[in-house]
This record gives structure tokens, sequence and C-alpha cells, in this order.
């Protein structure tokens, strides 16, 4: 159970990070390399939310991992919002890497 709150606190300051738009060091930084400065600022945004519920799901499973009702409904929330975002952003990427060459 406590690996799910270290996830958690992990993604949160993550998602803070990139919803703030604070440069972080080294790998990090790199995934969000754009020809284009605005759209950079949009999907780190974008992301940040996502790490942000991804986060606070993973604090709330803590809680709340012996109702099976509520498990469904924090994954189902997960997956949902990791297709609705990342799928964009990875449609994104391809356009940059095909835009760059």
């Amino acid at each position: 159970m406590v690996h799910h709150l270290v996830i958690g606190v992990i993604f949160l300051v993550w998602g803070i990070a990139d919803v703030l738009r604070v440069q972080l060091p080294g790998v990090l930084a790199r995934r969000l390399e754009s020809s284009s400065e605005e759209g950079r600022r949009l999907w780190q945004r974008l992301l940040g939310v996502l790490e942000l519920i991804v986060g606070g799901v993973q604090v709330l499973f803590c809680f709340f991992s012996d109702d099976p009702t509520v498990t469904s409904i924090l994954l189902a929330v997960m997956i949902l919002s990791a297709v609705c975002i990342l799928g964009p952003y990875y449609h994104w990427r391809k356009q940059e890497k095909e835009n760059d060459t």
C-alpha cells in the first residue's frame, strides 16, 4: 500500500511542476522538446494535468482500496484521462518529428 502513496506523491509533484511550467532537470525536460514553444507549453500543462490525475488516483487508492466499486471508478478515471491526453499528445509529437525532417 505504501508504494501507491509514494508513486502518487511523485506524480503529484511532477504534475505540479509541469502545470507551473517549472523546468525539470535532465531527461525529464527532454520529453517536451519542440520546435513550437507555444505547443510545448500547452502539452506540458496537459501532461501536468494527467500527472495530477494519476497522482491523485494513486493517493486515493491507498485509502479506498478495500472498496471494489471505488477502486473500479478510480481505475476508469485514470485510463480515460490517459487516453484523452496521451492520444493527441503522441499524434502531435509525430507531426513535430515529421516537420523537423
